[in-house]
């Protein structure tokens, strides 16, 4: 599996993997990102047997993204791994569409707009830099700057389908020092890194998405038509007729916002 690697031992390992769902859907008629999206999963069972041995130092640090929903799946991956946890929530991500919006994510208790990631250690790796934040460090930018993007909460936006913001693997690289680091199911070649996956490059040159986080091309208007946004502020767009914006059907939401504003969408209409 790591033919190309042979020889070369790594002190960081920094992986979001193809985590394959035992069910199809996370709540509601939405399908689940990640069984749905990515060409190729892996299931518990065959992430395990992964032989990360082969590639990990005597010394190693593992910062590992997982789902939510499986806590325990995760746990048993890093210690098949042969790798000891130091913390759940090493690393948080709240999600922010690009309009600076929460993300209504999926999922059947509650409605995720976040993403953690494990911190797990073989050996004894020392720790760089002991100030590296639980959202990442911004100290690059000015606290406007800062507070303007919102990321002081590690509060950043989506791309594309499970595309991790750059912040955390830097932050890596803080928490780390400058040791031979390696990203599994990359799929994007960064400086310094060495990179493992079936997709790697990919989002070295990514399609177009839209405004709403979508990986998909924006689609041509033509020129009937309007794009307009979700009236809840998600951002997510619809295309309409401009006839039908006439008839007073302007307001907009989103499948994952209809139900929770049907009572509102009403209202706005009659009043239209």
């Amino acid at each position: 599996m790591f033919e190309q690697f042979k020889g070369q031992k790594f002190n960081l390992i920094y992986c979001d993997p193809a985590w394959q769902f035992g069910n199809k859907k996370t709540g509601g008629s939405m399908t689940s990102g990640a069984a749905h999206q990515y060409k190729s999963t892996m299931s518990v069972d065959e992430l395990k047997a992964m032989p990360i041995d082969d590639i990990a130092a005597d010394d190693c640090i593992l910062v590992m993204w997982y789902v939510g929903a499986m806590p325990q799946e995760a746990l048993d991956v890093v210690k098949a791994w042969g790798f000891t946890l130091k913390n759940m929530n090493g690393f948080n991500w709240n999600k922010l569409t690009v309009h600076n919006n929460p993300v209504f994510g999926m999922g059947f208790w509650t409605r995720a707009g976040s993403e953690s990631a494990i911190i797990a250690v073989k050996g004894k790796p020392k720790v760089s830099d002991r100030s590296v934040r639980a959202v990442g460090n911004y100290d690059s930018k000015s606290l406007d700057e800062v507070l303007g993007l919102g990321v002081y909460a590690g509060a950043l936006p989506v791309r594309q389908h499970s595309e991790k913001p750059d912040e955390f693997r830097q932050a890596c690289v803080e928490l780390a020092g400058d040791v031979p680091r390696i990203e599994l199911f990359s799929r994007k070649r960064v400086k310094g890194w060495s990179v493992w996956g079936d997709e790697v490059g990919k989002l070295n040159n990514p399609p177009p998405f839209n405004l709403a986080g979508s990986k998909s091309e924006r689609p041509k208007l033509k020129p009937h038509q309007k794009e307009i946004l979700c009236a809840c502020g998600c951002g997510n767009k619809k295309v309409v007729r401009k006839a039908d914006l006439a008839r007073g059907w302007g307001i907009y939401f989103s499948k994952s916002c209809k139900g929770r504003h049907a009572a509102k969408l009403r209202k706005a209409r009659k009043a239209a």
